[in-house]
C-alpha cells in the first residue's frame, strides 16, 4: 500500500507539489488571522471598594462600615463572591 502511494506521489509530483505549498499557504493564512490575544483575560470582572475611616478600629469598621455595605451588596444579580478586609481605619471590599 505505501509503495503504490509513494509511485503515485511520484508520478504526479507537481500536483502533490502544489497541494502542499497549498496547504501551507492556508496554514500561514489562518495563523496570521487567529484572533488570540498573547495573555487571554480569564479572571473574572471584580469590584473593588476602599474607604477609608480615620480613627476607626478594625473592629468599628466592620461593624460601622463593611456590614451595612455587605448587606446592601448581597443582592446583586451573578454575584459570585464578596470579600472584606478590616484594616485600622481602612475597609476594603471585594464584590
Amino acid at each position: 500500500m505505501l509503495r503504490s502511494l509513494v509511485a503515485a506521489s511520484l508520478s504526479w509530483r507537481l500536483l502533490v507539489i502544489a497541494l502542499a505549498l497549498a496547504v501551507a499557504g492556508l496554514g500561514t493564512w489562518a495563523f496570521m488571522t487567529l484572533p488570540v490575544d498573547a495573555y487571554p483575560n480569564i479572571a473574572q470582572t471584580q469590584v473593588k471598594v476602599i474607604l477609608k475611616a480615620p480613627g476607626m478600629t478594625p473592629e468599628e469598621v466592620e461593624s460601622r462600615v463593611i456590614t451595612p455595605i455587605e448587606m446592601e451588596m448581597l443582592g446583586i444579580p451573578d454575584q459570585a463572591i464578596l470579600r472584606s478586609t478590616a484594616k485600622y481605619a481602612i475597609a476594603d471590599i471585594t464584590i
